[in-house]
């Protein structure tokens, strides 16, 4: 990710305006009931990965769970850590690493995963890397949390096209193709639907994203 992006989720996070990745977003009830009713398989490797951690709610809930959570991204670390300094645990279950998630090199096997709202930022070839990197360092019973964009349409305010940097924005058929080739042997609960914001300009509403939002829960072993 560009140094430009950088900067632009630093002050997303320094006004708290959420964008359309919903990045202050509580943790949704999906991932909390896959983790709950799996939580005593689960707990046994004790370790749990976020990449692209953003304001650190995901890494918060796990962390609270027990988890020991390494949790990886390029924004300041200063958001995450003023919103944990004062709680022990936490700091204790809370690896913070600056990092572009490209480069990241994993030695732990990991109960738990998640990438949200990051993956779509990368080209196919890096996104199957970072995928079987995954795989690769995922316990036998494990859950990887999965959520990111494809068919990605922006619009500035006069109608055109923006396209943001870096970003690949793969296709609906690319992303669900490549998570089944790696995942094999794993249950596969995949949600799609239609994502649309809009804003008022000139008295007018006027649709400036419109995306699939794909939804992966990916479980290994016997959950």
């Amino acid at each position: 990710m560009s140094e430009n992006m950088k900067k632009y989720y630093n002050e997303l996070f320094m006004n708290k305006k959420d964008n359309t990745e919903k990045i202050f977003e509580d943790v949704s009830n999906d991932f909390k009931k896959n983790i709950n009713q799996n939580f005593e398989k689960l707990i046994q490797d004790k370790y749990a990965l976020d990449l692209g951690y953003g304001y650190g709610n995901y890494t918060i809930f796990l962390a609270e769970k027990g988890y020991n959570v390494d949790a990886i991204d390029i924004v300041k670390p200063y958001w995450l850590k003023n919103r944990i300094k004062n709680n022990e645990t936490l700091k204790k279950n809370i690896n913070i690493y600056s990092s572009d998630i490209r480069n990241i090199v994993l030695k732990k096997k990991y109960s738990i995963v998640v990438a949200k709202d990051v993956l779509h930022y990368l080209k196919i070839d890096e996104l199957q890397e970072i995928l079987y990197k995954i795989k690769k360092n995922t316990a036998k019973r494990s859950i990887i949390y999965i959520v990111m964009f494809a068919d990605i349409k922006r619009r500035d305010r006069d109608g055109n096209i923006k396209l943001i940097e870096n970003e690949a924005n793969l296709s609906e058929h690319n992303v669900v193709e490549i998570i089944n080739k790696i995942f094999t042997k794993c249950v596969i609960l995949t949600n799609i639907e239609n994502y649309r914001e809009k804003e008022k300009y000139n008295n007018k509403y006027k649709y400036y994203f419109e995306a699939k939002r794909i939804s992966f829960v990916i479980k290994r072993g016997c959950l």
